[in-house]
């Protein structure tokens, strides 16, 4: 155990300061969301969105939802259970009725069943804490035949599914490394205290290609299309039993009840 970590340490960047590095909040801007879900989605994205009335789960500071209004959805409601990503996604909304901001867990979602044409979880699945347990939320407040649009990345065994380039810039580190040994060095850059995955700053589930198609599978959800992103253009190898895993950049996929 001594030895993988003087290893990982090799492989490592050098702390910024002896305390860790706070965290570091990345924000997209609205029209480069807009391009994010064109991509993801395809063409027919906006022709569902169009006047729906929409679900964006783990909406963070607000983006999305105003990437989703102006894409023609009729009114969104975008909940975050953070009350730090409530605050800024408040900043983005002077003068938009069409949105609605909600502080609150996914997993108990506030709203009746068949409530919604279209739900919408971009980047978010896998740092959900019970994934399953919001498919089930969205599946009950999905209207029958209503959408859910899905992309989420990287996944758990891809290159970067560990989520620590502000470690090492060294691929597969999660599949190179133990746990243990991977978060006593995490403790040099990051001081939130975090001794597993799970518990670092957004949660980390570990959310696989294989897992997020097991869960899907007893959710009550039907996939209508799933697309693997590969690594580097090596779309070939995505279609490889055993090597799909490791050369999955993104998924995106579109469900409905």
């Amino acid at each position: 155990m001594e030895t993988a970590a003087w290893i990982l340490r090799k492989l490592c960047k050098p702390p910024a300061n002896g305390n860790g590095d706070p965290y570091v909040l990345v924000r997209t801007g609205v029209s480069e969301m807009i391009q994010h879900f064109r991509r993801d989605f395809g063409p027919g994205f906006e022709t569902v969105l169009a006047g729906a009335r929409v679900l964006d789960v783990g909406c963070g500071t607000g983006e999305e939802a105003v990437a989703l209004s102006r894409l023609g959805a009729g009114r969104t409601y975008a909940i975050d259970m953070r009350r730090e990503m409530m605050q800024l996604a408040t900043e983005q909304l002077p003068g938009n009725s069409t949105i609605i901001l909600v502080q609150g867990d996914a997993t108990r979602l506030p709203f009746r069943s068949d409530t919604f044409d279209v739900a919408i979880s971009r980047n978010s699945m896998e740092h959900f804490q019970d994934p399953a347990a919001i498919l089930a939320e969205i599946q009950r407040v999905l209207r029958p035949r209503g959408r859910f649009f899905v992309t989420f990345g990287p996944p758990w065994y891809g290159p970067y599914g560990a989520h620590m380039q502000f470690m090492t810039d060294v691929p597969w580190i999660q599949v190179l490394f133990s746990e243990w040994t991977l978060m006593a060095q995490r403790r040099s850059y990051r001081s939130d205290g975090a001794q597993r995955f799970v518990e670092v700053e957004g949660g980390l589930n570990q959310m696989s290609v294989a897992k997020f198609e097991r869960l899907v599978a007893v959710s009550g959800l039907r996939p209508l299309n799933v697309t693997l992103r590969p690594v580097r253009g090596l779309t070939a190898l995505t279609r490889v039993p055993g090597l799909r895993e490791l050369f999955t950049q993104s998924i995106s996929c579109v469900l409905t009840k």
